[in-house]
């Protein structure tokens, strides 16, 4: 049974309440983690199979999460069980499973929770501004792929995104139900060219020239995806910047079965894309070498190609108004280098691309490129600070 309406708009008054008295900017994603802890709620992680999370009311009150689902559906059972403790169901343990935290549960008491939780993590400004980003207008139709990077950027699970959108009057039931059908992991392959992901319930980020100087926060595991326009007609590549030492360092001879890296890390972990040297013909090297960048790498290298293009992909590349700078680099024929990323640790890296000759000690610099990557770190357990009642430094 549907609640009334009076316990629904406090549910959604509750949470924008939660929010406005922690002076959480509602413009941007909310850290329900870190919300739960300054509550005065203890929060663990653990291997929970059949549960997606609980509300233990003993105490302080406390929430106890499964580690065996992604960091979006995580959030949202978070919030769900902060929900719990605001709408004050906090009389007796809950036990939530996919049904209480997602589904129609026949239950007054979840669904009020649910409407709680969508309302704490995607409030209304969150939700329109991501909603223009993406090219959704209010009333009007919404894709897979948008509702897929709609979800995405604002940190829940595919169907918890869908369902809000219904929430928000932005989809009808039909269209949602329709979407619901939809395979997340199929608009992830779709995203990555055509590859399965090698983590199907990481996210997939397909970023462009548009992404320029764009940071992005995302978790152990995520796919980046980077395509860049590219005319091997003219000689030119993405490469690394390199200065004329760094460059000197790479005329030094190769052990034959060796091949030159097509990604490397520099010491201040940022990742560079390089080209094979034009005067090492003899050596086997192929844009689609995988190279293991090191032990303190926080981005691994999962497909490094070019993609040729046809007209309409020149026409793309005048967003990067810098290659008209010297006619001899004009864009023709132009393709796409694509080059993919996985997040393999925590940490933070800045990738940093040149447009220029890999086989000129001089050449000159026609366009660069670059985004920040913040890898956040996957919660796991309590810390004994936590459970003390003290907060990690």
């Amino acid at each position: 049974m549907t609640p009334p309406i009076s316990r629904r708009l406090g549910a959604v008054q509750a949470a924008n309440d939660l929010l406005i008295q922690h002076g959480i900017d509602q413009h941007k994603p909310v850290d329900v983690f870190a919300l739960c802890e300054e509550l005065g709620l203890w929060l663990v992680f653990k291997p929970m199979a059949a549960l997606l999370g609980a509300f233990v009311p003993a105490g302080s009150g406390g929430v106890l999460i499964t580690t065996r689902r992604p960091p979006g559906l995580q959030r949202y059972t978070v919030a769900h069980e902060i929900g719990h403790w605001a709408l004050e169901h906090v009389q007796e343990l809950a036990l939530d499973d996919e049904v209480c935290v997602l589904g129609a549960h026949a239950s007054e008491r979840e669904q009020l929770a649910q409407l709680f939780a969508a309302h704490l993590l995607i409030p209304p400004p969150l939700a329109f501004d991501v909603l223009e980003r993406i090219g959704v207008s209010t009333h009007g139709h919404v894709s897979p792929m948008q509702a897929y990077a709609f979800s995405r950027e604002v940190g829940v699970s595919y169907e918890a995104g869908v369902r809000h959108l219904a929430t928000l009057q932005i989809l009808n039931i039909p269209a949602m139900r329709e979407l619901l059908r939809v395979r997340p992991i199929d608009l992830k392959t779709q995203l990555a060219h055509g590859r399965r992901p090698n983590d199907a319930r990481a996210d997939v980020w397909a970023i462009d020239e548009r992404w320029n100087e764009a940071s992005l926060s995302i978790h152990l595991h995520d796919e980046v995806v980077v395509s860049l326009p590219e005319n091997r007609t003219t000689g030119y590549r993405w490469l690394r910047e390199r200065s004329q030492d760094q460059f000197d360092r790479d005329q030094r001879p190769r052990p034959s079965a060796e091949r030159p890296a097509t990604l490397a890390e520099s010491s201040t972990h940022e990742v560079d894309l390089q080209a094979a040297r034009g005067d090492a013909p003899k050596q086997d090297w192929s844009p689609q070498t995988n190279v293991d960048l090191g032990a303190n790498t926080i981005l691994g290298v999962v497909r490094d190609e070019y993609v040729p293009g046809s007209r309409r992909d020149t026409d793309r590349a005048g967003l990067l108004s810098r290659f008209r700078a010297d006619p001899s680099v004009q864009v023709g024929a132009t393709g796409r280098r694509v080059l993919t990323l996985e997040a393999i640790q925590p940490g933070a890296t800045t990738l940093r691309l040149a447009y220029a000759s890999p086989y000129e000690r001089d050449s000159q610099v026609e366009d660069t490129f670059q985004f920040e990557t913040k890898i956040e770190k996957p919660r796991v357990d309590a810390s004994i600070h936590q459970l003390l009642g003290y907060r990690d430094p």
